[in-house]
C-alpha cells in the first residue's frame, strides 16, 4: 500500500481524522499518530501538541511504512471516535443514546466538568462507519 492509497483506506474506514496525520501538516496535530516522509525514510511517530513525542520506527520502503502505520492506528479503539453529541441535559443525551441503541448503534458516553464540576457536559461517541448512520438518526453533521 502507497501513502494516498492508505489516505483513502482510513477515509473509506471512517478513521477520525484529528486522529492521524499522513504527510505534511504534523506540525499543527494536537495528539495524532504520525507518518510522514523525512529525506529518505518514513517515519512513524505520536505528535503532542505540534512536538514529535513518541518515534514508533522508521522505514525505507513507503509499504512496510504504511502497514505498520495502519496497524498501528487500528491497534487505537478511539482512532475511529466520533462525538455524535455534545449535551448540556442529561435527559437529552439519555434520549439520543436510545435512538442509537435501538438501531444497534455502539456507542459510548460520558461527561466532562466543562465550566467546573456544577456544569457537565454529557457527550456520545460512535465508532467508524456508524457515524454515518448515528449522525442521520441525530441529525447532527458527520
Amino acid at each position: 500500500m502507497k501513502v494516498e492509497e492508505l489516505r483513502q483506506r482510513l477515509h473509506e474506514e471512517h478513521f477520525a481524522e484529528h486522529a492521524y496525520r499522513v504527510g505534511e501538516g504534523w506540525s499543527s496535530a494536537a495528539d495524532a499518530l504520525c507518518l510522514a516522509e523525512e529525506g529518505s525514510a518514513f517515519e512513524i511517530f505520536y505528535v503532542e501538541r505540534g512536538e514529535k513525542a513518541t518515534s514508533f520506527g522508521r522505514y525505507t520502503e513507503e509499504q512496510a511504512a504504511c502497514e505498520a502505520f495502519y496497524e498501528l492506528l487500528c491497534s487505537n479503539s478511539w482512532a475511529k471516535a466520533h462525538n455524535v453529541g455534545f449535551f448540556t441535559e442529561r435527559s437529552r443525551a439519555d434520549a439520543a443514546a436510545a435512538v442509537l441503541e435501538a438501531n444497534g448503534i455502539r456507542y459510548h458516553r460520558d461527561h466532562i466538568p466543562y465550566g467546573g464540576p456544577s456544569d457537565p457536559r454529557y457527550r456520545l461517541f460512535v465508532f467508524g462507519r456508524d457515524v454515518l448512520q448515528a449522525t442521520h438518526l441525530l441529525g447532527t453533521c458527520p
